[in-house]
């Protein structure tokens, strides 16, 4: 039965010999190289590591405290800065008084609590006109959360004592930069 289907042989070509060869010594350098780049890396790991212990080993007791000095500075300065940013002012609440005070109204015995944020004063108008002209200058400012006239009284010369508890907004504690 060989014989009755004629079939022609396989022909052996320059070509797929050639293509043949070249894959295998692509593959076979490709595998040499793979060992050869990792002999390499272990080998650059080692003398990195080396030279680190190199490095670690010249820094002198002198560095180190240099180093330890200035961390010691910068968490200082970093203290101080938060300090500063959280810090609050009472300077503007006396310019408040001094852009807000009617020319006939005299302020005493000055009191401020930073935690209620409460202004407490006594004072003297020249007359009962000029304290209700100071009143109304107090009234219309949006800084003034608010406030107590009491003990209002007539004072020698027939001038108006009065006391004066005022509550601020907080925004005139934040100090501007």
């Amino acid at each position: 039965m060989f014989g009755l289907v004629p079939r022609s042989g396989i022909k052996k070509t320059k070509h797929i010999d050639f293509l043949f060869y070249f894959s295998l010594i692509l593959l076979i350098i490709s595998i040499l190289s793979y060992f050869a780049l990792d002999i390499f890396i272990k080998n650059s790991s080692e003398t990195l590591e080396e030279l680190e212990r190199k490095i670690a080993g010249k820094e002198t007791n002198e560095v180190k405290a240099m180093e330890k000095k200035v961390f010691t500075y910068q968490e200082k300065i970093e203290d101080f800065i938060f300090l500063l940013n959280s810090q609050k002012s009472v300077l503007r609440i006396f310019a408040f008084f001094e852009s807000n005070c009617y020319p006939k109204v005299w302020f005493s015995n000055f009191t401020f609590n930073m935690k209620d944020r409460t202004v407490n004063f006594s004072g003297r108008a020249e007359s009962f006109t000029a304290l209700d002209k100071q009143i109304f200058i107090l009234k219309k400012k949006g800084d003034i959360k608010s406030f107590d006239l009491h003990n209002i009284s007539i004072g020698e010369e027939g001038t108006a004592e009065f006391g004066l508890n005022i509550i601020f907004n907080e925004s005139i504690l934040i100090p501007q930069r």
